[in-house]
């Protein structure tokens, strides 16, 4: 039969007759069925299914960037900045520049772009993205600004609001002008959030090192949790770590080296992640952490992200241990983290440990 099968395609391929690639044939039957969850379900397994090649993948999801449909050219340029490929950037500016709201249920495509162009850093992009804002005022925009560390042009368009997203936004984009009323709020709220947000915010803003030593204090109890094994502990104290890991001062580095040491794997996570790409230098302990993990002695970073970091780490004891785990665990994950998804960017995953990436 495989004989056959292979004689068959080879009469194929003399008479010029082309193999449609599955990944194709999926991702046309799931825009043809102009449901939207079929269509992102599909371009995620065109470039997530574990089989898959991204020199046969990314050239087919390509073909879609001009599709009739808005929604489908959005999914497609995300799909591609998702593998690290940023074809779809004209795509994406085309749908944030467009005149009138692209409408998705209760979103607007515009707006999805936007945040999309933000999420991989595209600064280029921080102009329209801004009158995209003077337009509309969604408030969404001022986040993806602020992730360029940028904002409104207009002072008038950032209204203090006491909320630790919006104080964090003043941060990311050097809003220094409410350096006075951030300190007013982080005198006189007690909510744990905003004191955090505010003390990171004043602390990026200003250098003081009040600020830091609250943050520092606030994360003390993150680092001496001893949760049972398989609890996560989310909590005020892990976000006050998580704020310590954008700020690069020595004290903040201390905290996070003794976080490294910690029961807590969520204290571990953010250490491992701010030491490794959001500090100056890197960390060595961080990286024997990191080795630790792939060799099976300590289970505090999961595997998903163990594998992000190893992957992107040019180290050749991580190779080593990358491979040595690969026999182990015979699911070729390294095959397809260190080959196949080398070039994804960490924007992909580093935002939910990271508070302001240092780039």
């Amino acid at each position: 039969m495989t004989q056959f099968l292979n004689t068959m395609k080879a009469s194929l391929k003399k008479a010029e007759i082309e193999e449609t690639p599955p990944v194709l044939d999926q991702l046309r039957k799931a825009v043809a069925s102009k449901d939207h969850g079929e269509i992102v379900r599909a371009f995620h397994q065109a470039i997530y299914g574990r089989s898959q090649k991204m020199g046969e993948a990314l050239p087919v999801v390509k073909g879609f960037l001009t599709d009739a449909d808005p929604f489908v050219r959005l999914t497609a340029a995300r799909t591609l900045y998702t593998a690290g490929d940023r074809s779809g950037f004209e795509t994406l500016s085309a749908l944030v520049v467009a005149k009138e709201v692209i409408p998705d249920g209760k979103q607007d495509l515009r707006v999805e772009a936007a945040r999309v162009l933000a999420k991989f850093r595209e600064t280029e992009a921080a102009t329209v993205i801004g009158e995209l804002y003077s337009q509309t005022k969604a408030g969404g925009l001022l986040t993806a600004l602020a992730t360029l560390g940028q904002r409104a042009s207009e002072a008038s368009s950032w209204p203090f609001v006491n909320s630790d997203l919006a104080i964090t936004n003043y941060g990311k984009s050097g809003a220094s002008e409410f350096v006075a009323p951030l300190r007013a709020t982080f005198a006189s709220s007690t909510d744990p959030e905003i004191k955090n947000a505010s003390a990171w915010t004043l602390a990026r803003l200003t250098g003081e090192q009040a600020y830091l030593e609250f943050l520092t204090q606030a994360a003390q109890p993150a680092i001496n949790a001893n949760p049972k094994i398989g609890q996560l502990s989310f909590d005020d104290s892990s976000k006050a770590l998580r704020y310590l890991g954008s700020l690069q001062s020595p004290v903040a580095r201390a905290v996070l080296e003794r976080a490294l040491d910690s029961n807590n794997p969520v204290a571990v996570q953010y250490a491992v992640v701010n030491l490794l790409f959001n500090q100056p230098d890197g960390s060595e302990k961080a990286k024997q952490v990191v080795l630790r993990e792939m060799r099976g002695e300590q289970h505090k970073l999961g595997a998903e992200l163990m594998l992000n970091v190893a992957s992107q780490l040019d180290d050749p004891e991580i190779r080593a241990a990358g491979e040595a785990f690969e026999q182990r665990s015979s699911d070729k994950s390294w095959q397809i983290y260190s080959v196949e998804r080398r070039h994804w960017p960490i924007y992909n995953w580093i935002d939910g440990y990271v508070v302001a990436l240092n780039r």
